[in-house]
């Protein structure tokens, strides 16, 4: 073999090894990522603006409580899963009983996917659990994956019990989370 060709041959070996190395150390430690100076986020960024002060209503008298006649609606916001892995969604609750809305499963993490969903609890006045809806999971790959997918989003539609309906007063009733499956 001539001196090129040897050259060229164990400089691709090497960058062969190498590669392979970083693909063994990403595969048996995740990189989780942080806030990065290079990377835009992907959150809008958050204001606290202070509440109007409401007027309280004359003594005697019990302030007006919204219905479910008037839909209920949970503006899209990060569920976080865990490290990496996340779950946005926004719910809307419409007045005959259907609940709407989309969802997405996000992956930072580079080399690992995993399944997520939505899992959305409607509570009485006083806390207990009515009813769970459940989305459907949403697989998601990693990160660094060349022609990965590792963000989809999807709607969903579920019909809440008419006997159930009339006991949702408020957006309180309704808890959103993301887990993972």
């Amino acid at each position: 073999m001539s001196e090129p060709s040897r050259r060229h041959f164990l400089v691709g070996t090497l960058i062969g090894l190498a590669a392979l190395a970083i693909a063994i150390l990403a595969w048996l430690y995740p990189f989780e990522p942080g806030p990065s100076p290079f990377r835009k986020s992907e959150k809008a960024p958050s204001t606290v603006s202070p509440e109007p002060s409401k007027p309280e209503p004359p003594r005697g008298e019990e302030p007006p409580r919204p219905s479910v006649r008037q839909p209920i609606v949970l503006p899209n916001r990060d569920y976080g899963i865990e490290g990496g892995r996340s779950a946005e969604a926004s719910v809307t609750l419409e007045p005959g009983g259907v609940l709407t809305g989309s969802y997405t499963i996000i992956n930072r993490v580079a080399f690992q996917g995993y399944h997520g969903a939505i899992v959305i609890t409607l509570t009485a006045p006083d806390g207990t659990p009515l009813k769970e809806f459940t989305t459907s999971p949403l697989g998601v790959d990693g990160d660094a994956i060349p022609g990965g997918t590792s963000r989809r989003t999807e709607n969903f539609r579920f019909e809440v019990p008419p006997e159930m309906l009339d006991q949702i007063k408020d957006a309180n009733q309704i808890i959103v989370r993301g887990v993972r499956r």
